[in-house]
């Protein structure tokens, strides 16, 4: 399960479920169109955000707790920031950040 990052009409930025981005290269017989299709059918959309300081996140952690006499659920909450990851080679940048405790990849705009 991997996510789709960025692209171009050569290449794509891949995030997975490690934390760890690589650069997917188009092959010769595909044509960019065949390419961006390939693309959108193998990798997931990743989540897109807007805050400069960083992707914000909140999850239950499966904790409960009594306050004032009623069941609290614990959630973790917070703001992860971005990271450039970037292939200079093949012309690409993108701004994200991989939130391990949900699975998922978010990028800037």
């Amino acid at each position: 399960m991997d996510f789709l990052l960025t692209f171009n009409n050569d290449a794509a930025l891949v995030g997975n479920l490690e934390g760890k981005v690589r650069t997917e290269k188009r092959p010769a017989h595909l044509s960019s169109q065949d390419w961006q299709v390939g693309l959108s059918n193998n990798y997931l959309e990743p989540e897109h955000g807007y805050n400069e300081e960083g992707m914000p996140f909140q999850n239950m952690t499966g904790d409960f707790r009594f306050e004032n006499g009623q069941v609290k659920v614990v959630r973790l909450e917070g703001v992860k920031p971005y990271e450039t990851f970037a292939d200079a080679g093949s012309g690409l940048s993108v701004r994200a950040v991989f939130l391990s405790h949900l699975n998922q990849w978010a990028v800037t705009e």
